[in-house]
This record gives C-alpha cells, sequence and structure tokens, in this order.
C-alpha cells in the first residue's frame, strides 16, 4: 500500500457535506448519471465519486482521485486493486441558507 504525502484529502466537514448533497438530490429526483470507465476517465488529480465490485456486495461508492498508478482514496492511499467501473463528478458543494 503506497501512500501519498503530499495528497491532503481528509475527511472533514466538507466532505460530509458533499455526501449529504448527493443523498439529497437523489431524494429530490435529481439525475446524477454515472460515466463508464470504458466510455472516459475523469480529470487526473479531481476527486469525483467512484463505484466499484467487491466480492459479495452489489456495489461500494466512495470519492477517489485518479493518478497515475490508480485510484487514491480519502486518506491518500493508493487503491491499485481496485477495479473501478464508474465515476460521476462530485455535486456542487449545497448553497448555504441563513
Amino acid at each position: 500500500m503506497k501512500v501519498f504525502k503530499n495528497w491532503k484529502l481528509v475527511l472533514d466537514k466538507r466532505l460530509i457535506k458533499e455526501y449529504d448533497h448527493i443523498i439529497k438530490q437523489t431524494r429530490n429526483g435529481d439525475k446524477m448519471k454515472w460515466i463508464s470507465v470504458l466510455d472516459e476517465l475523469p480529470e487526473w488529480y479531481e476527486p469525483v465519486l467512484t463505484c466499484f465490485y467487491k466480492k459479495g456486495s452489489i456495489g461500494v461508492i466512495t470519492i477517489r482521485t485518479l493518478v497515475d498508478d490508480g485510484w487514491v482514496n480519502e486518506a491518500g492511499i493508493l487503491c491499485p486493486k481496485i477495479n473501478v467501473t464508474h465515476w460521476m463528478p462530485l455535486p456542487d458543494y449545497p448553497k448555504e441558507s441563513r
């Protein structure tokens, strides 16, 4: 397992807001479309939602970033054996209501 020391994606309030926003979008009927990695890859070093399949599960959705050697998770750890099948851009941040 390779750790990217310069890669600073931290699970913080910002990331939690993104997950909440994704859930709200899908509940409100907004369409978020998955893109097959066979059709197109995301921009390098740009965090995106990814979907991959683990043995015994339907699918796993996480935020990952495409780098030279594979996919990096939120902690900056390279996951070379992860077989990402689909991805989509992260949604916009929710607008703060005051």
